[in-house]
């Protein structure tokens, strides 16, 4: 039986390499002139586990945005994870997804990081 009341979480660990700058999935960071694309690739993943019945009721942006290492990974700042998230938020509203948003994926000890994404996002 199904429990309706489970909720999916989607952390994703490394965009495609070609959006990176280092065009390697391990380490790296996010393009900017990628963000767009990025955005319209989770819209496109929410949407397949969606076909399949699984339901992202929420999705990071970033696996531990400031660990980035020797397998899939990527280094993402406050600075642009904001700047990423306005783009994502704004891609997930055209695509009528009410999939919620959540920042700073990552260990409870460093608290001003995601301060610093609220204060530039506004949430």
């Amino acid at each position: 039986a199904v429990n309706p009341a489970i909720r999916f979480m989607g952390s994703p660990w490394s965009p495609p390499a070609w959006m990176k700058t280092n065009n390697s999935l391990n380490g790296g960071s996010l393009r900017t002139e990628h963000y767009q694309a990025y955005a319209d690739y989770l819209v496109k993943a929410i949407r397949a586990y969606g076909q399949e019945g699984i339901t992202l009721t929420d999705l990071t942006a970033q696996n531990e945005p400031e660990f980035a290492t020797s397998y899939p990974s990527m280094s993402m700042t406050s600075a642009q994870q904001a700047d990423f998230l306005r783009v994502l938020d704004r891609t997930l509203t055209a695509a009528n997804l009410p999939t919620n948003i959540l920042a700073y994926d990552h260990n409870w000890d460093h608290p001003n990081y995601p301060l610093d994404v609220f204060a530039r996002t506004g949430g």
